[in-house]
């Protein structure tokens, strides 16, 4: 419980000090000031409650002590349902990734066993063995890649770093796809407006962009375009970052399904990328959406909070007054 008049600083100045300090009590005002400016000045900093001492307080005051202590036990029950729901997201995600990796591996994994069954028989066939050799590479590769993609970011927990310009990590994605943008002839077109720095875990989102900008490419037909678009977003608020192909689009029906685990149009496609963005976005409280352009193409758009970021430079920041 604080007064605002106290004898060396006032109870404003003293929440200031204490959120800053990284401390969060539930704070109750009770002063003899009469100000509706102050109240609010009061519940922005987090107060509880405000109330005036005025006959008859005294007895109101052991109510609004157990009001507080009560919201404070309530948002610690919310805090904990949202990580037991995390944990259970989680699991289940891994389930499924599971799930499909088994099946994924398997697959492969027969038809090496059909080719080693035969061997003996037919050791001396020199287009069998080298039949048998392009199936072994292949299978063991796509497997190998399986495992490498979905270890290094399906459950990536990490901690964002700290605030990083989108733009620059557009420009190393694209960097990253140099080779297969100069075979095709691809242009790519940027436009990067001004907006603030995210405290994002680095790897993991130029891991999302390269994704996003190598389906883009691969999507194109030889001689397309490529846009990329980094902007905020008034709703939200959010920065949206938006990937566009000359492709020929996506049906509704393959839209709904691009973000599953082991979902792919691709002949020697692995079905993981879209998923590993999803999740790449979801670690940071982002969203991830696909829909076709004016022109036909596909287009996905990541979208990042910004008040995320406003969060995590708090401590750092003074507060206002």
């Amino acid at each position: 419980m604080l007064d605002y008049r106290l004898p060396d600083i006032d109870g404003l100045e003293f929440m200031r000090r204490l959120r800053e300090m990284g401390e969060s009590p539930p704070v109750l005002f009770v002063t003899t000031a009469d100000s509706v400016e102050l109240a609010v000045q009061a519940m922005k900093l987090g107060a509880e409650d405000f109330l005036q001492k005025q006959e008859g307080y005294l007895d109101i005051l052991p109510l609004m002590v157990n009001e507080a202590l009560e919201r404070q036990r309530l948002r610690k029950d919310k805090k904990h349902l949202e990580t037991q729901l995390r944990q259970s997201e989680k699991l289940a995600s891994l389930g499924i990734l599971a799930s499909g990796l088994a099946h994924n591996i398997n697959n492969r994994l027969t038809s090496l066993k059909t080719f080693l069954d035969l061997l003996p028989y037919r050791f001396d066939d020199p287009e069998f063995t080298g039949e048998f050799l392009q199936t072994c590479r292949e299978d063991l590769e796509k497997i190998v890649l399986l495992v490498q993609e979905l270890t290094r970011f399906a459950f990536s927990e990490r901690l964002p770093q700290p605030p990083e310009p989108l733009s620059e990590l557009v420009v190393r994605a694209i960097g990253h796809l140099d080779d297969e943008i100069a075979r095709k002839g691809i242009r790519i077109r940027t436009q990067f407006d001004e907006v603030p720095r995210l405290p994002v875990d680095t790897e993991g989102m130029k891991q999302l962009l390269i994704n996003l900008l190598k389906n883009a490419v691969q999507a194109s037909p030889a001689g397309g375009e490529v846009r990329v678009g980094v902007a905020a977003e008034s709703d939200g608020p959010h920065i949206a970052i938006r990937v566009e192909d000359d492709g020929s689009g996506l049906p509704m029906e393959m839209r709904e399904k691009v973000f599953d685990p082991f979902f792919t149009t691709k002949a020697h496609g692995l079905g993981i990328g879209l998923y590993i963005c999803h999740k790449i976005a979801a670690l940071h409280e982002g969203s991830i959406a696909v829909d076709n352009h004016p022109g036909g193409g596909a287009r996905f758009t990541v979208r990042l909070p910004i008040e995320r970021t406003r969060a995590a430079a708090s401590a750092d920041a003074e507060p206002a007054r």
